[in-house]
């Protein structure tokens, strides 16, 4: 009977994701959506997709929290999945459930949509009466 002994190497952890993660390095303001006390940490992305984010926090956030993140010109809302202590700073993983990206073109449309109907009195808008 032949024994043989098998060496494994460390291997690479399996990329499971079915989408591809941008890296970046873009500020971002994490609010955890009805926390009491300090609910919001200025961070930075470390990396993005369409479904989840990766997020480098001073402070440790809550696993299951609901979240909003403002990232410049995006908006964005998920659920934190995960909360990793790294280097004096915590990494957090979220799951996205609805994001807006190019808010300030959208801003700028709905202004001129307004403008358009407002002006030309095709629409009004609602007003609450007020009594006197």
């Amino acid at each position: 009977m032949t024994i043989i002994a098998t060496v494994f190497a460390e291997e690479e952890p399996v990329e499971r994701r079915k989408e591809y993660r941008l890296k970046t390095n873009r500020p971002v303001t994490l609010t955890v959506l009805g926390a009491i006390g300090q609910p919001v940490m200025e961070g930075y992305f470390l990396d993005l997709s369409g479904s989840g984010l990766s997020l480098r926090l001073p402070l440790p956030a809550p696993c299951g929290a609901a979240v909003k993140i403002d990232a410049q010109d995006m908006l964005m809302l998920g659920e934190i999945t995960r909360c990793t202590p790294v280097e004096g700073a915590y990494v957090v993983g979220i799951q996205l459930s609805h994001s807006l990206a190019a808010l300030a073109e959208l801003d700028r449309l709905n202004r001129a949509l307004l403008r358009e109907d407002y002006g030309s009195g095709q629409r009004q808008p609602n007003r609450a009466k007020t009594a006197k």
